[in-house]
């Protein structure tokens, strides 16, 4: 039986795309980063951090191929190459923690082989041999599967067009007539827009407007992560605070039942506010720098309770999200009789799902913390915060509860960040 597609994965497990560390964010495209002027200790720290609040949010984390072979800047295949041969990440390649996701299984079986052959078409001078064989080496140990049958995404224009269509006023001259026949062109001759076949076009076309250049790497990332959202679901697709995209749902499952969830719930920013609620920010810190083996320890029976707890609690808090900024927007949290009303559903959210209080408490409080607030709506929306906390608070003494299903986890957790034994009294 060959590989399992992302789909039928996601199926068995709860998984989660991590494009961030890859050939398409924009933060690695821009210009003056392959002057190797970044920080290369804080951008590694950054998807260490990054991958470790993941894997303690998901079964899997899913890393496309392309994303560590497809790079073309010097500073950008410097980094991921570094990323990815490091000891930690190789340890959850083999735990099986990072799944790698290839393409072209119509054409060959070897995955590996498929994306290596790609991604030799423009800087193949990047992909060092001894770098080529590391990755062959991860793989090896790593359980496969696959993202695209076919060579490419032939639906992704549908995606990429309309934010090309709304970057024509930041083009000059013949740019934008020229990129859209670029687009349509590849699309044509290949079925899909293959960044080796359109990048280095791109980079030609807008060598006098580093501008519009930035924007297309910009539409074209996001594109991506729509894309991924719809088609790979129910694998979410995880945005950062870098690309951050508010309003764009992932499609869930929950036992057999489908969930539409706010993306941005997911992201590794949010989770680290929920989880310093929880155990504070000075373990938080030491649970992003402990050995790769303690973390893989800790995704025992209790974490996969918490687990499952967590992301039932952000069906609920996804609503609560879109009840709270529909709220500010509409400058409705001037009314104390709407503000009540506006708790009132929130807390008849939370009895119909039967969430525990406890995480409801710390997720609430990551929502709000990480929740854009005007200037002028800042006292307001932090009144709101204190009314919904006050009543959860005073919900949670009545029902004399000590944390729900999730506490066994944080007690866990807490003691083998502070180096001692958990106790029975501490259950």
């Amino acid at each position: 039986m060959g590989a399992p597609t992302i789909k039928e994965f996601a199926h068995q497990s709860r998984c989660v795309m991590y494009n961030d560390l890859g050939h398409l964010e924009p933060h690695y495209l821009a210009r003056n980063f392959s002057d190797n002027s970044y920080e290369e200790c804080d951008e590694i720290a950054f998807h260490k951090a990054n991958i470790y609040l993941l894997s303690l949010q998901f079964d899997h984390i899913l890393i496309c191929l392309d994303n560590v072979l497809s790079f073309t800047r010097t500073g950008q295949a410097d980094l991921i190459s570094k990323v990815v041969v490091s000891d930690w990440f190789r340890a959850l390649v083999s735990a099986g923690v990072i799944v790698l996701c290839g393409w072209g299984a119509r054409k060959s079986d070897d995955l590996v082989k498929n994306q290596i052959e790609y991604s030799l078409m423009y800087k193949g001078e990047l992909k060092t041999s001894h770098y080529i064989n590391d990755v062959r080496a991860i793989s090896s140990a790593a359980k496969l599967i696959i993202r695209e049958d076919a060579d490419g995404e032939e639906d992704f224009i549908k995606f990429l067009m309309p934010k090309i269509n709304r970057m024509r006023d930041c083009m000059v001259d013949h740019e934008f007539s020229d990129l859209c026949d670029v687009i349509t062109h590849t699309q044509e001759s290949v079925k899909y827009i293959g960044l080796m076949e359109v990048f280095p076009t791109v980079r030609k076309l807008f060598q006098q407007n580093e501008k519009a250049e930035m924007w297309f790497y910009v539409a074209y990332f996001r594109s991506f992560q729509e894309y991924s959202s719809k088609y790979y679901a129910p694998a979410v697709t995880v945005d950062t605070k870098r690309q951050n995209m508010p309003g764009r749902q992932s499609e869930i499952l929950i036992g057999e039942h489908k969930e539409s969830v706010t993306s941005s719930l997911y992201s590794p920013d949010f989770f680290r506010k929920y989880i310093e609620k929880r155990i504070g920010r000075h373990r938080v810190n030491k649970l992003l720098g402990i050995d790769v083996q303690k973390l893989l320890y800790i995704r025992n029976g209790d974490w996969k309770v918490f687990m499952d707890e967590y992301h039932r609690s952000l069906v609920t808090v996804s609503k609560i999200h879109w009840v709270a900024e529909n709220a500010l927007l509409s400058s409705f949290l001037l009314n104390d009789e709407i503000v009540d009303n506006t708790v009132n559903d929130i807390m008849a959210l939370m009895h119909e799902n039967n969430v525990d209080i406890t995480n409801m408490l710390a997720i609430i409080s990551g929502v709000i913390a990480t929740t854009a607030t005007p200037g002028p709506f800042l006292p307001i929306m932090l009144m709101f915060k204190d009314r919904i906390l006050n009543v959860i608070n005073s919900l949670r003494r009545s029902l004399n509860r000590k944390g729900g299903h999730t506490q066994a986890f944080i007690n866990k957790l807490t003691c083998l960040l502070e180096g001692r034994y958990l106790i029975l009294s501490e259950l």
